[in-house]
Formats: C-alpha cells, sequence, structure tokens
C-alpha cells in the first residue's frame, strides 16, 4: 500500500483515540507494520462496536464519533486519491454488516457517496 494509505491510517488513530490501541495491537500483530487493508477490518469492527454502544443507549460520546468516523470516511472518498477510495470501498465498505445482520444500521447512517458506492458494489 502506498504511502498515503499508511498515513491516512495513522491519522485515523490520532484523530479518534479509541482506534489508537487498535493500531498499536495491529502493529504488533504484524511484527511492526501498518498494513492499510488488514487495519481498516479493524476500523470496520471498532464502527459496528460504535454502533451497537450507541443503540445500547451508550450516551453521546459514541454517537459522536461514529458520525465523526464516518464523515471523515466520506470526504476522504470524494476528495482522496484512487487508491484511498479503494481501501475505503474495498476493506471498509465490502466489511459491513449486511441489511439482516448486528450493527446494520451504521448503513442508514453513510454519507451519500459512500452509500452510492455500496450500492455500485452490490
Amino acid at each position: 500500500m502506498s504511502e498515503r494509505g499508511i498515513s491516512f491510517v495513522t491519522l485515523i488513530a490520532t484523530r479518534f483515540p479509541g482506534l489508537a490501541a487498535v493500531l498499536s495491537e495491529h502493529i504488533k500483530e504484524n511484527i511492526g507494520e501498518v498494513l492499510p487493508h488488514v487495519f481498516f477490518g479493524d476500523l470496520t469492527r471498532y464502527v459496528v462496536s460504535l454502533v451497537l454502544a450507541t443503540n445500547s443507549g451508550g450516551g453521546l460520546a459514541p454517537r459522536r464519533e461514529l458520525h465523526e468516523i464516518l464523515n471523515l470516511l466520506e470526504e476522504t472518498f470524494v476528495s482522496g486519491e484512487e487508491g484511498l477510495r479503494e481501501l475505503i470501498a474495498g476493506s471498509f465498505l465490502e466489511n459491513l454488516p449486511r441489511p439482516d445482520e448486528e450493527g446494520s444500521k451504521v448503513l442508514a447512517m453513510l454519507g451519500p457517496t459512500l452509500t452510492a458506492q455500496l450500492r455500485k458494489m452490490g
């Protein structure tokens, strides 16, 4: 993956402290390397955990963090380079829960561009 993908992963982990521990564990498991596509699987699970926390009355903090992460992904998909769009589509959107799965409420929270991309992917 390009340096831009690694930089984007680092940005996400810096901007969202809950993901800093996820990235740290990711680096440990991958012998000191950042593998953006693998990390985005972790990011997807983290986002779903925020959806579940929000649905179970977890308060305003998880809801705010969830919306901020989704907004960042939307903005990056719209304005980012092709490699970042592929990262978001192939390793985030592709791993989201299906409509009948737990955490699928996240699908209704996606921005218009990510929603359109998800539809295009089938």
